[in-house]
């Protein structure tokens, strides 16, 4: 059977036809200074809340993404259409559990780091040290902003990825 095309691009009509087809990708990489408890003084519960409305919020506008927490900072990686990773910003931007938000890298990529997760929570410090030698968000974060996104990210994913 020949294949389809429209326009210009041609696609195999036995693949499913995916959002990454028509939109590109725009990542964004922040952190920021938590205002939250630590998870064993009440913070889980601000946790909880923040990953709930981060996966209906993202589900419904096609991005995706990670979170790490620890008491002194958040870290996150946002990814999706411009304007709707920019939306999901503006509402981060405004949120009273953090201060301080530094961007660490944005812009164009060519796919998604996160794609199965509309916000994956890689967990807490303690979970992360136990699987990254003891490598801690604060030394991560030290790094110029470059190399702390990439750094940042290849740790969310070893741990989302590569953790038993």
């Amino acid at each position: 059977m020949p294949r389809k095309t429209t326009g210009a691009a041609s696609i195999s009509p036995n693949r499913a036809i995916a959002l990454e087809d028509f939109v590109r990708i725009y990542q964004l990489v922040y952190y920021s200074t938590s205002l939250v408890a630590p998870l064993d003084g009440g913070g889980r519960k601000d946790i909880e809340n923040i990953l709930g409305a981060a996966k209906s919020l993202n589900g419904k506008l096609h991005v995706t993404g990670a979170l790490t927490f620890n008491e002194f900072y958040f870290a996150q990686v946002l990814e999706g259409p411009y304007e709707a990773v920019k939306t999901v910003f503006g509402g981060i931007l405004r949120d009273r559990r953090h201060t301080n938000v530094t961007v660490l890298q944005e812009g164009w990529v060519e796919a998604r780091d996160f794609s199965q997760w509309a916000m994956a929570y890689v967990g807490d410090e303690t979970s992360l040290n136990v699987i990254s030698g003891n490598l801690q968000l604060k030394d991560i974060l030290s790094e110029p902003r470059a190399g702390a996104a990439m750094a940042l990210i290849e740790m969310m994913r070893f741990w989302l990825l590569g953790h038993p």
